[in-house]
């Protein structure tokens, strides 16, 4: 058929019926078609925001989530006073970073950085409540190489990073990657924007940076080859603000901050003050902005055999992601759940 096809073209052109001009510009203008068609519908790159916080006591630098009696827990929290709980055994002198609630603490984007991990890991995993109910299936590159990558290369990958000292953290179990690409952590150290204080009488609400972010950590994964349809996958957190917790842990209690003050929370059928309220106000919330992103090769994208696997398998990490990390979601949860 293609020989036909050229015989005939040919054929016109040598009897004068089809100017080369013509053919030229036909051509030129169906590959301008096809490359328009690409860019169109096969996205260069995605993201998605959401936010991630971590709760810890000032006085002791103790990390968890308070109350524990929440159910079903904030997942990120838990998992980071599991992390820090192991790393202030080995080293005692590292909860003085968490006490001290600096933006810019290296702490801080090490913690992100083993909370990426921890979650990508998990997304291979059949996720189950305690009593055995499905949450979310596995999330598997489909007909695709796949290599894991266990404790050990991990702690050479990350060998600069406090939590991987020794061991691997426990909750890191190796995970898997598709073949072809590696891993790598992610880190912005430089800070920018300015960073600013607000205060209710002697009681600081909070600090953070304005107009800009603070440092970031996570990981990527990145394509050692061109003939791949994904050019990339990271997910980072940025490290945005420290706050008071007491009133976001009243409203995982199941009450409704009114009124705030340095003297008493007023509370939908309650008041905070005295001694309950000097308790609440240890406790401080470590604010992240998360990002999660992926490029794609548009054009390998068109002719990649694999290349719907892939895009599903990114969709499933975007979603599981947003829903995983996600505070505002897990807040909005918890409600319809009461």
């Amino acid at each position: 058929m293609v020989n036909l096809a050229s015989g005939l073209i040919s054929h016109y052109i040598i009897a004068g019926y089809l100017h080369i001009h013509y053919l030229a510009l036909t051509i030129i203008s169906i590959a301008l078609l096809i490359m328009w068609l690409i860019f169109s519908y096969i996205p260069q790159q995605l993201s998605e925001i959401f936010s991630l916080k971590i709760f810890y006591n000032e006085e002791t630098g103790d990390v968890r989530f308070f109350p524990l009696l929440i159910i079903p827990p904030y997942q990120p929290a838990i998992e980071a006073e599991i992390c820090c709980r192991e790393l202030f055994e080995t080293s005692p002198n590292e909860r003085n970073f968490i006490k001290e609630g600096k933006l810019d603490s290296k702490i801080f984007t090490d913690l992100a950085e083993v909370l990426a991990l921890s979650w990508l890991s998990q997304t291979a995993m059949l996720r189950t409540t305690p009593l055995g109910e499905v949450i979310r299936r596995p999330i598997l590159l489909l007909k695709v190489p796949i290599r894991r990558i266990e404790n050990e290369e991990l702690c050479k990958i990350f060998a600069d990073n406090i939590f991987f000292k020794g061991k691997c953290p426990s909750i890191v179990s190796g995970l898997v990657i598709p073949k072809g690409f590696s891993l790598m952590p992610k880190k912005e150290n430089e800070v920018k924007g300015l960073l600013v204080s607000s205060k209710i009488d002697d009681v600081t609400m909070y600090t953070r940076y304005v107009g800009g972010r603070g440092p970031a950590g996570g990981i990527t994964i990145i394509s050692k080859t061109h003939l791949t349809p994904i050019v990339n996958l990271s997910i980072k957190f940025y490290v945005d603000s420290i706050a008071n917790a007491a009133t976001t842990l009243l409203y995982l209690l199941g009450y409704t901050p009114l009124i705030v003050s340095a003297e008493e929370i007023i509370c939908t059928g309650k008041v905070i003050k005295d001694n309950e309220l000097k308790e609440l106000q240890k406790w401080r919330e470590l604010r992240y902005v998360g990002l999660i992103e992926v490029k794609f090769r548009p054009l390998i994208s068109l002719f990649h055999p694999r290349f719907s696997s892939y895009y599903r398998w990114v969709i499933g990490l975007f979603d599981d992601a947003k829903s995983h990390f996600d505070f505002p979601l897990y807040i909005e949860n918890l409600r319809k759940m009461r």
